[in-house]
């Protein structure tokens, strides 16, 4: 827009200037305010996108580490425990007879 077309410049200390805020230096503070909030983004960007890569970089070690883990060939579970198979056995005998119990008892109570 030409300086014709916008009409008259305005005289300083006037309304007008004082609304439209076209004075130099509101120009330059709100450029700079402005500037500075453009760096401040830019950092925060930056270190989020360090954070990113180093998530990244873990993940696909973690990846790689799967991808070169034993392959399972076939389609069982292998179940490790922590007791002898003695004692696992054992173990689930117990819960069994103690279940059967319980059924036995429901049993009495409903005939």
């Amino acid at each position: 827009m030409s300086a014709q077309q916008r009409g008259p410049a305005p005289k300083p200390g006037s309304r007008q200037l004082e609304h439209e805020f076209d004075s130099p230096s509101s120009i330059v503070l709100r450029g700079s305010a402005s500037l500075r909030q453009l760096r401040d983004r830019v950092q925060a960007v930056v270190l989020e996108l360090g954070r990113l890569r180093e998530e990244n970089q873990k993940l696909a070690k973690q990846v790689a580490e799967l991808k070169s883990g034993p392959r399972r060939s076939s389609g069982k579970a292998n179940l490790t425990f922590e007791e002898s198979r003695e004692q696992l056995l054992d173990r689930v005998n117990s819960f069994i007879k103690t279940i059967d119990h319980y059924l036995n008892t429901d049993e009495d109570e409903t005939d």
